[in-house]
């Protein structure tokens, strides 16, 4: 009986053929068979996917585009010696590269300013020492950190780091900064007023009254509302006012005269 592939006269793909080596189909006719009856598709499928060379991997190498196959060799982009660990020994000032980026990141180590943080001088009636003290805001979000009274980033003794709202900051440094000089010392030495002035210490206990909260912000927007139109002659009045107000105090002759 003749197989329905040499009836279709395809003898090469014979299902029965009478000598498998010697190439006769079952219709007797010479073909090029060389194997068994078998599925057409199975030599294409052969043809189209050629068998994979099998890759053999020692157990004590690590396959990665970073490392060598020694297990010890150190890796190319490993940071080991360029980076300084946290907790090291401070480096001695006039070793340092930066020393105010130096002296500031180390305050903000010591001193935090977390979220929510709450401005330090905050009520406080003679806040921040120095020559001039401030009366603080009204519980303004807190900023940044304050060196002060000694304006030294080095200088990052707990009792001379403040945690500030922008409003003090900038209020203290207005009042201050020229009595200090304008040279920065070198190497982050001490940085305090010149000796010509008494330094006022910090105080943090004593809490300015309702009345000298607002007495003390009028001033305020007298100085800039006069600074603002070019009208420095009366800026400077209105300072004067403002600081003889915040060294001796007037809060019981406002309050006497209202």
């Amino acid at each position: 009986m003749t197989c329905t592939y040499c009836l279709g006269e395809m003898h090469l793909f014979c299902s029965a053929p009478l000598e498998i080596h010697g190439g006769v189909c079952c219709c007797s006719q010479k073909s090029t068979i060389t194997s068994g009856p078998e599925n057409p598709m199975t030599n294409a499928l052969k043809l189209a996917d050629p068998p994979r060379p099998t890759v053999t991997i020692r157990e004590s190498a690590t396959v990665s585009p970073t490392t060598s196959d020694k297990p010890d060799a150190p890796k190319p982009n490993d940071l080991q010696g360029k980076w300084k660990k946290r907790g090291a020994p401070y480096k001695n000032p006039e070793d340092m590269i930066n020393v105010l980026a130096t002296g500031r990141a180390r305050a903000s180590e010591v001193k935090p300013i977390n979220d929510g943080d709450i401005c330090e001088w905050s009520g406080l009636r003679y806040a921040g020492g120095s020559v001039i003290p401030i009366i603080g805001c009204n519980n303004s979000v807190a900023q940044s950190v304050h060196h002060g009274p000694n304006k030294s980033v080095l200088d990052n003794r707990l009792e001379n780091l403040h945690k500030l709202c922008a409003t003090c900051h900038e209020r203290f440094h207005i009042c201050n900064d020229s009595y200090y000089g304008s040279d920065r010392p070198a190497n982050g030495e001490s940085w305090l007023p010149v000796s010509d002035y008494q330094l006022v210490p910090h105080n943090s206990t004593t809490l300015a009254t309702s009345e000298a909260v607002i007495y003390y912000n009028f001033l305020w927007k007298k100085i800039r509302s006069a600074s603002r139109h070019s009208r420095h002659d009366e800026a400077e009045g209105w300072r004067d006012v403002l600081i003889t107000f915040a060294m001796e105090g007037l809060e019981n002759e406002l309050i006497t005269s209202t």
